[in-house]
């Protein structure tokens, strides 16, 4: 079901794209630079309800590139989509496009050349390998909250009704 009662809006700051302390590295321990300037908002009859920062530039050491970023533009979120290896209760990205014009379709994924390349995701910092949050956010395209925030954001999507599989209209600003 569309939920026109509830919406996001996502505000990057145009800061997050220069990720990188030094241009010439990719690594964890070079893109950490700017992590996290952006702002998530839900919405509620219009109303913002929630407010808090977020990762949503493509800066993970293994990302074929900020291409893999969202861009500017509408996009709908998939609410309570399968977890599989990511903490539970997260949302997937939908029907939208990344950087350099790829597709992103009704269940989170890109295919290129028949195979998937990619799930696009609403999800924490958590890491499985040391049981916390990492101290910043690695993204290869994903929205990353932290955990505390994305508790709180699953509380207000509860609070409102939203079930698994509701979609929920969405835009993404750069400023």
């Amino acid at each position: 079901m569309i939920r026109t009662d509830i919406a996001i809006l996502v505000v990057r700051n145009k800061k997050s794209f220069n990720f990188k302390v030094n241009k010439n590295i990719n690594s964890f321990a070079n893109n950490w630079k700017n992590n996290s300037l952006d702002t998530i908002r839900l919405l509620i009859n219009r109303k913002e309800v929630f407010s808090c920062r977020v990762q949503t530039v493509a800066n993970h050491p293994d990302n074929r590139g900020e291409n893999d970023t969202i861009q500017n533009g509408k996009f709908q979120v998939k609410c309570f989509v399968e977890p599989r290896l990511f903490r539970p209760r997260i949302h997937g990205i939908i029907n939208t496009v990344d950087m350099d014009g790829q597709k992103i379709d009704h269940e989170s994924m890109q295919y290129e050349g028949g195979y998937q390349n990619g799930r696009w995701l609403i999800h924490s910092r958590w890491s499985q390998k040391t049981k916390a949050d990492t101290n910043y956010a690695w993204s290869l395209g994903c929205f990353i909250l932290s955990s505390p925030d994305l508790d709180w954001l699953n509380k207000h999507l509860d609070s409102a009704g939203a079930n698994p599989g509701d979609i929920i209209n969405g835009e993404l600003i750069t400023i």
